[in-house]
């Protein structure tokens, strides 16, 4: 009896046992599904809208592309995605932060140089400035702030919104798009294609055997009539399109799940600076202190010569060329240098004593100081240069770079006494705010009516009419003033050098009328110096001149 019991009580242990081996089976399939569960994404409603509506951003951007060519399409683009993607999050119920909002502002006002002024360059850096806020603005809005307001870890936030939140979420476009209640509407869709590829073959031997018919091939004709290169370039930017939007949807999905929130983060970029900051003062003293020594001991060997740009005296030996150029590649080279002697003393040098703190303001305002006595040359010599000559658009552009040089190193002076002051955050306010003025200017049309009234004035003795024709659109208003009032003046066909100007303004004028009228410029392409250009040529009744030859 005893050994009965005994086997049954073992094999009730067995039962027991086994039992327990598949549940602890059942609770791993359960988890595992789970996680699969989380690994799937449910994607809901509006969010499969704004995917078919990052689709269809990717294919407009690819078509507006460069935006230099297609401004106004771009201009109108970067309107609709700011405006739609606000729209939304709104009915999202995402909370719009204060400095993601106004920094988006910014670049929508900024891509307005889109359409405000004819200068290529301009343009791209603004539809690219307008661009990339914008990952900014999608990734930033959903609470993903390294830190919290308007701070230098902003530059954090610029590059976990470019180059690191998009590639979290990859293939989640065509998730998105087919998804929920628009799956259906995707399986619809394919069936619709399905049926649409059977029917292409029958189709084709159907107009095939009517084509006899003349009036019917010629109405055929006019229907599937297409440009093979126009297709082709739709077909590519489909093509390009999809990774355009697959980027842009991604970063919405990863700034919406926060999964870069906790990549680099405030307490790790800080500790990761303090352990940057281990060069010793004297090393660093050693390092910086002999680059001080040469720039005394050559601004007291160039003192006439620096000197010279504010007293308005050419030095011997030099034109006024040389004299500026010179002025303002010595400001970029020693700029740069500066700066990054500045850079790394901020970055590397030891400053755990208070004593250490206050010898590295000290490096840092020495240096500043230097660059700003050099800025302050160079300007001056720009200015007795510009007001010999005249404006051209590097000249505008090399003086606007030497105030944006000279506003960023006061910034870093001011940080040495006000710590608590984001110089990083603020210098990159400065620069957007300086180029938001130049792009909006219409810096082109600038440089045309401030030369044309100085050779009316008679302040300079000649002026350049190829040079302006080189401005572009912005330029012809001012080109037909200045024709119009030689014309007043009575310099039409004198022995002069006024009627030569005369004549070759007009020349270029009706050469541009000839370009207006052989072109074949969509409305995309407008802009508002060129209709305004359109418009002065047609009130001082200039036309193109076909020349036989």
């Amino acid at each position: 009896m005893e050994e009965i019991v005994n086997n049954i009580d073992a094999q009730e242990a067995n039962i027991a046992h086994q039992e327990n081996i598949d549940g602890s089976c059942d609770k791993d399939k359960i988890t595992e599904h789970h996680m699969e569960e989380e690994k799937k994404r449910n994607y809901t409603g509006l969010e499969s809208v704004f995917a078919w509506m990052c689709m269809a951003f990717g294919f407009f951007f690819c078509k507006v592309f460069p935006a230099h060519q297609n401004p106004l399409g771009a201009f109108l683009l970067v309107v609709a995605i700011f405006l739609a993607t606000t729209v939304v999050l709104k009915v999202n119920k995402v909370k719009l932060g204060v400095v993601p909002v106004i920094i988006s502002i910014s670049a929508v006002i900024v891509s307005g140089a889109l359409i405000t002024n004819s200068n290529l360059m301009l343009a791209s850096i603004a539809n690219t400035y307008a661009v990339v806020t914008y990952c900014y603005y999608l990734y930033a809005v959903n609470g993903n702030h390294t830190k919290l307001g308007f701070n230098d870890f902003i530059v954090v936030d610029y590059f976990k919104a470019l180059f690191v939140a998009p590639f979290l979420k990859v293939g989640s476009l065509f998730q998105g798009m087919f998804s929920g209640k628009i799956r259906k509407s995707g399986d619809i869709l394919g069936k619709v294609i399905k049926g649409g590829v059977i029917a292409l073959i029958p189709t084709a031997v159907v107009c095939g055997l009517l084509s006899y018919d003349s009036d019917f091939s010629r109405m055929i004709g006019n229907m599937i009539e297409f440009d093979a290169d126009k297709v082709f370039h739709d077909i590519l930017c489909l093509c390009l399109g999809m990774l355009v939007g697959q980027y842009v949807f991604s970063l919405f999905v990863a700034s919406s799940d926060n999964v870069a929130k906790d990549k680099c983060t405030e307490e790790e970029c800080v500790t990761k600076l303090r352990d940057m900051q281990k060069t010793h003062v004297a090393t660093a003293l050693a390092a910086v202190l002999p680059i001080l020594f040469v720039y005394v001991i050559y601004f007291i060997s160039q003192w006439k010569y620096y000197m010279s740009a504010f007293t308005g005296k050419l030095p011997a030996g030099l034109n006024y060329a040389d004299y500026a150029r010179d002025g303002f590649f010595q400001l970029c080279s020693v700029s740069v240098i500066n700066m990054i002697i500045i850079i790394f003393v901020q970055m590397f040098m030891d400053v755990s004593k208070p004593s250490i703190a206050k010898i590295k303001s000290g490096i840092v305002i020495t240096y500043a100081v230097f660059t700003l006595i050099l800025i302050a040359t160079a300007i001056s010599k720009m200015v007795l240069y510009i007001d010999t000559y005249g404006l051209t658009e590097k000249r505008v552009l090399s003086s606007w770079l030497m105030l944006v040089l000279a506003i960023i190193f006061i910034v870093v002076i001011v940080k040495q006494f006000v710590t608590k002051l984001n110089a990083l955050a603020v210098s990159m306010a400065v620069v957007v705010v300086a180029f938001g003025v130049l792009a909006l200017s219409n810096v082109d049309g600038i440089i045309a009516r401030y030369n044309v009234d100085r050779y009316l004035d008679g302040s300079v003795e000649n002026i350049d009419v190829l040079a302006l024709q080189d401005l572009g659109d912005a330029a012809v208003p001012e080109l037909v003033r200045l024709m119009e009032e030689l014309e007043y003046r009575g310099m039409v066909g004198t022995d002069s050098y006024a009627s030569g100007i005369y004549d070759r303004t007009k020349g270029v004028l009706e050469d541009i009328a000839l370009g207006y009228e052989n072109e074949d410029r969509q409305t995309m392409s407008y802009t508002i110096p060129y209709m305004k250009a359109k418009d002065a040529l047609e009130e001082a009744g200039i036309t193109g001149i076909y020349y036989e030859w």
